[in-house]
């Protein structure tokens, strides 16, 4: 078990599982692995993909480990905290300012996409799916950080049992 590390006087343990569905659904369903860069990346070369697979795999664990080890050390509330400890004031607000940067952009593709998905789908207006994803995220993260771990280590799971699903149909 972990321990919440924020100020809350009241803290409860995260299970290891969350934390390891919110790490495994940030990291990789929001920012490495949509199907085409699965597709692209490793499928393409055949059966020696698992060996690129695998070797992703592990380093994203080694990676993952020593920034939550670190985070844990620091007794960190924030990702800001281990940013600047690594990388010291100026470097570490540098990184900070590109993360917000690629953040933001993220969220803004994933509310086009919302709308796109809407309209060719289920032949609803753009608006509505993109709006539907823009307040959907306001109230999760209006949660605080225990609802957004709450969410995205409930939604996870469900992710990966659909990706084996349709990796066996196919």
């Amino acid at each position: 078990m972990i321990r919440n590390m924020g100020t809350n006087t009241n803290t409860k343990p995260i299970a290891t599982f969350k934390i390891a569905s919110v790490y495994a659904g940030t990291v990789v369903g929001a920012g490495f692995a949509s199907g085409q860069e699965v597709l692209q990346f490793f499928s393409f070369f055949g059966v020696s993909s698992f060996l690129a697979v695998t070797l992703a795999a592990i380093l994203f664990v080694f990676f993952g480990f020593i920034i939550l080890d670190l985070g844990h050390r620091l007794k960190a509330n924030s990702y800001r905290e281990v940013i600047r400890h690594a990388g010291g004031r100026w470097v570490g607000k540098a990184i900070d300012a590109v993360i917000t940067f690629f953040l933001f952009g993220a969220f803004t593709a994933m509310i086009a996409g919302a709308g796109a998905i809407f309209e060719e789908q289920f032949a609803a207006p753009y608006l509505l799916g993109s709006l539907v994803l823009a307040v959907s995220t306001l109230l999760t993260v209006m949660l605080g950080i225990r609802g957004v771990i709450s969410v995205i280590s409930y939604i996870t799971p469900v992710l990966l049992v659909f990706i084996i699903g349709i990796s066996v149909a196919t």
